[in-house]
């Protein structure tokens, strides 16, 4: 359909000549009413994660104070006297590390630590050394430490040589630790450093000197608790927000390409999950520990 002398380039009159489908204006409105309603559920779920998010930090804060400024008086402690980086360089070409999960800088997502989707060592074409990590370590990403984004390993897997893979002691709960290196105080500790090389980037020596607030170990403990009981609502809203993502796409592939269907719902909110609306995620979490 495109002409033109150097490229292909749609006219005005061929735009005006391409034919559409055009249903009565009463149809019309009817199926941009349930894509509304569809979009504004898909954007409420969104809000429910965002809203989890913020209240993982407001936990942290009131438990243990900011600890940019320590006002419970928490002793502080260095880094090395709570963890090590100990985990082994592989080669990930290697049978019993090759269908091992690979996690790179860009498989954490800044700021909230969210592990994404990755790929094997395999399927991402690894041949360099990696580190090999279990599910006890945090993951730590060096290079530009001002995009902040440090995650807790799931399972056994391999990361890039520009992460840490730090492993914990008796002195610290791991998801204490890991909520600690997100926050500011930890963030203006590597900026002191980072900022003085052409890469970013945080070596060994000055992560372990950052001296860390360290409250009773039971405290943690039950701040890991209550992470615990937030995560399964993460995971719950998660699942929701991807099936209004199916559900808006399927109608709108209805809308556009398809007959569109006269059975839905007054209230969309049961379809995507196939529970009722008010057993799902909401964004507004009233949560008592």
């Amino acid at each position: 359909m495109g002409s033109g002398s150097t490229f292909s380039a749609i006219t005005t009159k061929h735009l005006n000549e391409f034919p559409i489908i055009l249903p009565p204006l009463a149809e019309q409105k009817r199926i941009a009413a349930i894509l509304d309603e569809a979009d504004a559920l898909r954007r409420k779920r969104r809000e429910a994660i965002a809203k989890l998010d913020i209240f993982l930090q407001s936990v942290f804060l009131d438990m243990f104070g900011d600890p940019v400024t320590n006002p419970k008086g928490w002793e502080r402690v260095p880094l090395a006297d709570m963890c090590t980086i100990d985990a082994p360089l592989v080669d990930p070409t290697l049978p019993q590390y090759r269908n091992l999960l690979h996690f790179g800088p860009d498989r954490i997502a800044r700021d909230t630590g969210e592990l994404l989707a990755a790929q094997t060592a395999s399927q991402d074409g690894q041949i360099s050394s990696k580190y090999l990590f279990t599910k006890s370590h945090i993951l730590y990403s060096k290079i530009r430490p001002y995009l902040n984004k440090v995650a807790l390993a799931a399972t056994t897997g391999l990361c890039s040589a520009d992460m840490y893979p730090i492993s914990i002691n008796n002195k610290v709960a791991r998801i204490y630790l890991w909520r600690l290196l997100l926050s500011k105080d930890f963030l203006d500790h590597t900026e002191n450093y980072s900022n003085r090389a052409n890469i970013p980037k945080i070596n060994r020596e000055q992560f372990m000197a950052y001296r860390a607030p360290l409250p009773p170990f039971e405290l943690q403990e039950e701040f890991a608790s209550r992470v615990e009981a937030i995560n399964v609502m993460r995971a719950q809203a998660d699942t929701s927000l991807a099936q209004t993502e199916t559900l808006f796409t399927t109608l709108q592939h209805q809308a556009f390409h398809t007959e569109f269907s006269t059975d839905y719902p007054a209230d969309l909110s049961t379809l995507s999950t196939g529970i009722p609306a008010e057993k799902l995620p909401t964004p507004c979490l009233i949560l008592d520990f």
